[in-house]
């Protein structure tokens, strides 16, 4: 596949380069010579990674429309980062002020319910 076809397919399901790397523990100049079809090292990196990006999206396909309208998923989701060893502590400070803006919203929800 042309690199131009399949970065627009990844922007448009909102999967980054970085989100490849981390998800593979690789670095991301390694998922972007490869998508860019332009990295020299062993053919298994590539397949692997062409693999992780086939992976995540058909994960991507599967998700359940919840995570968009269920805040108790949205939260175990973040909860499951959180505890993620995959995440840097920035990332994950990142997630836990998130947990906290969705716990305060909703406990203003119950309070006005």
């Amino acid at each position: 596949m042309e690199p131009s076809r399949l970065k627009a397919i990844l922007k448009e399901r909102n999967i980054s380069f970085r989100d490849i790397s981390i998800s593979m523990d690789i670095s991301q100049p390694v998922v972007s010579d490869v998508i860019n079809q332009k990295y020299k090292g062993a053919e298994e990196m590539k397949s692997r990674v062409y693999a992780q990006i086939s992976k995540m999206l058909e994960g991507r396909e599967d998700l359940s429309d919840d995570i968009y309208t269920n805040i108790n998923t949205v939260d175990k989701l973040l909860q499951v980062g959180i505890n993620s060893a995959k995440f840097t502590i920035p990332e994950k400070e990142f997630l836990i002020a998130l947990h906290k803006k969705l716990n305060a919203y909703k406990l203003n929800q119950l309070n006005h319910a």
